[in-house]
């Protein structure tokens, strides 16, 4: 794909996590209602963030730059250790409808080391995007509807 502007490219990469926020408000809710669902999902999660990364590992660098790119793969690779590992976790914890205390306990330390892990990632994006736009003249939005929604669901 050719991009024609420096915004067009960050848009490319802030699209595809916006849709990957989709659909972890959608798993978190199915995960609260229906976890048969919920299943489905995270498993179709995997697949996509898995195809997401492969097409930004296609993104050409922008100018010789590719810091963007590569803070962007990182985070989607975090992504798809999440829903395949973590989160595959976090509902099979669920499956028999009685979370024990150590289930509950190892879920509050799942829940624990993916935000540390999150907040770093996020940071280090938030903070080459920012790079990224100032270098290239245009502006990014520093707070997100998508992204309060995601807060609210931590």
């Amino acid at each position: 794909m050719e991009y024609s502007s420096a915004l067009q490219y960050n848009d490319y990469i802030v699209n595809k996590q916006s849709d990957i926020a989709k659909q972890m408000i959608q798993l978190v809710t199915e995960t609260q209602t229906d976890l048969a669902k919920a299943e489905q999902t995270r498993t179709l999660m995997v697949t996509r963030i898995a195809q997401t990364i492969r097409d930004i590992e296609r993104m050409p660098d922008w100018k010789g730059n590719t810091i963007l790119r590569d803070k962007a793969l990182s985070i989607f690779g975090f992504y798809r250790g999440l829903f395949a590992d973590d989160y595959k976790r976090v509902i099979d914890m669920q499956k028999d409808g009685d979370v024990s205390p150590e289930e509950e306990a190892e879920y509050n330390k799942i829940m624990k080391n993916v935000e540390s892990r999150e907040d770093v990632l996020d940071r280090d994006f938030k903070t080459a995007q920012m790079d990224f736009a100032s270098k290239n003249g245009f502006q990014v939005a520093t707070t997100s509807e998508m992204q309060s929604k995601i807060d609210s669901i931590k």
